[in-house]
C-alpha cells in the first residue's frame, strides 16, 4: 500500500525546491524564475510568511 504524504511534508519538499532556486541565483530570485520551476504563487507566499525569504521588490525576493 502506498504511503500517504502529509501536507507538511509536501510543503517542506516545495520549500526545499524553492531554496535550491535561490541558491542557483546567489540568494535572490525573481517570481518568474520560481514560477518557471512549477512552484505555485501560494508557495511563494508561504515562504514569505515563514520568514524563509523576504520580498525586496514586487517581483524580486531575497533568501535569508
Amino acid at each position: 500500500m502506498p504511503m500517504k504524504i502529509s501536507k507538511e511534508d509536501m510543503l517542506n519538499k516545495k520549500h526545499k525546491k524553492i531554496v535550491k532556486i535561490f541558491e542557483m541565483h546567489n540568494g535572490y530570485a525573481r517570481s518568474k524564475d520560481i514560477l518557471a520551476e512549477g512552484i505555485h504563487p501560494r508557495d511563494i507566499k508561504s515562504i514569505l510568511d515563514k520568514g524563509i525569504a523576504i520580498k525586496v521588490k514586487k517581483i524580486f525576493y531575497n533568501y535569508l
